[in-house]
């Protein structure tokens, strides 16, 4: 009796490329940790140059997080789809009999959670630095979906650049 699964292949091999990625970078600890050091560089820079009364520092918060998540996403998208060419790995993926749009949506969530991951970590430390509740419900919205456009335009992107 065949078993049934409810996981059609098309997601198999969005999971599969998904993990693989987590399990490099749990086993390496590369791209997180360049990721946040930028940022928290960034954001401490940022704090220490806008030295402003209460009102100005509520309107430039927001900017402060954009700037630093876009630039630290930046970086870990090069990064992550670079150390995959120099493996040999990304020409290992192609010539999978998959689809590539799996190999991609793969690539994309795993960028998706470590952009994710550096903006909610700049979060509580710009809430620290610049005193300022960022806890709320619709932050979190933004920066979720923020954050994947953020991902799925990166990694189109880089992913057309790996091989220019």
């Amino acid at each position: 009796m065949k078993k049934m699964s409810f996981v059609t292949p098309y997601w198999q091999v969005v999971g599969a490329v998904l993990w693989k990625d987590l399990r490099a970078e749990l086993r390496g600890r590369e791209l997180v940790t360049s990721m946040l050091l930028f940022a928290t560089i960034s954001v401490l820079i940022f704090s220490f140059a806008l030295e402003l009364d209460a009102q100005a520092q509520s309107e430039t918060v927001g900017g402060v997080l954009w700037v630093t998540v876009a630039y630290a996403g930046t970086l870990g998208l090069g990064r992550s789809l670079a150390a995959e060419k120099d493996k040999g790995s990304l020409d290992a993926l192609l010539i999978a009999p998959v689809t590539r749009s799996a190999i991609f949506f793969g690539k994309m969530l795993g960028n998706f959670i470590f952009t994710l991951m550096v903006a909610f970590v700049m979060t509580f430390l710009l809430t620290i630095l610049f005193n300022i509740n960022l806890f709320l419900p619709i932050l979190w919205i933004v920066l979720l979906l923020g954050c994947l456009g953020f991902a799925s335009t990166g990694t189109m992107v880089a992913s057309m650049s790996v091989y220019a």
